[in-house]
């Protein structure tokens, strides 16, 4: 080959060596971005964190007990107080009122199921001021109704989510609708159950506590590399001193 060729290819392969490595991205290299990126890591794993653990709650539900005993209980403990909120608990009672109330419109179809799908309905258990919610769909919810016109008398034997109405956000006209329907005061307090709550369906909440620590960890690595380097360009600025 011409020396010329390979003199001009051999710079061109030097010129390749030398080449200044990528530079990092810019939230590594500058603290204070680093800093706000674990702070609103936290913030978000913080938020996502109590859902997110609600997600094992279908692996061993507690037990609320008999809810047609409470009165029995309240006459021996006048200060019983009530379910505890966000439990999720087997619960047994029984549909002890004609009302229901129903939120969701009723579809057009000629299927009993389809036409009460994504519909709730609330209704009062005996025992206490407890208001069941089950799935306007369920086939034994529908089956009841429509063989006895009603839920009176429909037994409750499952697990289910208790909640209060009164501090659980965008539950306030429910908790309102229940109380003058029902004609509780305020101040007493009342509870739903839940029986539509599925805790398997809080994975999304995992996900992402699992990814805000993962941003956590790499910011507070570049944090902890650039820590080191500004230690180490201030002992070299010492010894050259």
């Amino acid at each position: 080959m011409n020396p010329e060729i390979e003199a001009f290819f051999k710079e061109e392969e030097e010129a390749e060596a030398v080449k200044e490595p990528a530079p990092r991205p810019t939230t590594m290299r500058h603290p204070l971005l680093l800093v706000f990126v674990i702070l609103g890591a936290a913030f978000l794993f913080w938020r996502s964190l109590p859902p997110a653990l609600e997600f094992f709650d279908a692996d061993a539900p507690g037990d609320c007990g008999d809810l047609t005993l409470r009165p029995e209980q309240r006459a021996a403990q006048p200060d019983l107080p009530p379910l505890p909120h966000k439990q999720y608990c087997r619960l047994q009672s029984t549909v002890d009122t004609l009302s229901i109330l129903a939120t969701g419109e009723e579809q057009r179809s000629i299927d009993p199921y389809k036409r009460h799908e994504g519909r709730r309905y609330f209704v009062k258990l005996a025992g206490d001021k407890v208001f069941a919610v089950f799935a306007g769909e369920r086939r034994d919810v529908v089956n009841y109704r429509d063989r006895k016109s009603s839920l009176v008398g429909f037994q409750v034997d499952e697990v289910g989510r208790v909640l209060d109405p009164d501090v659980m956000r965008g539950y306030e006209g429910t908790a309102r609708t229940l109380r003058l329907k029902y004609s509780i005061p305020d101040g007493v307090p009342i509870r739903l159950f839940d029986t539509t709550d599925d805790p398997k369906k809080r994975w999304p909440y995992l996900l992402v506590c699992g990814l805000m620590l993962m941003m956590i960890g790499l910011a507070s690595f570049g944090l902890a590399r650039l820590g080191l380097a500004a230690a180490r360009r201030r002992r070299q600025a010492a010894a050259q001193a």
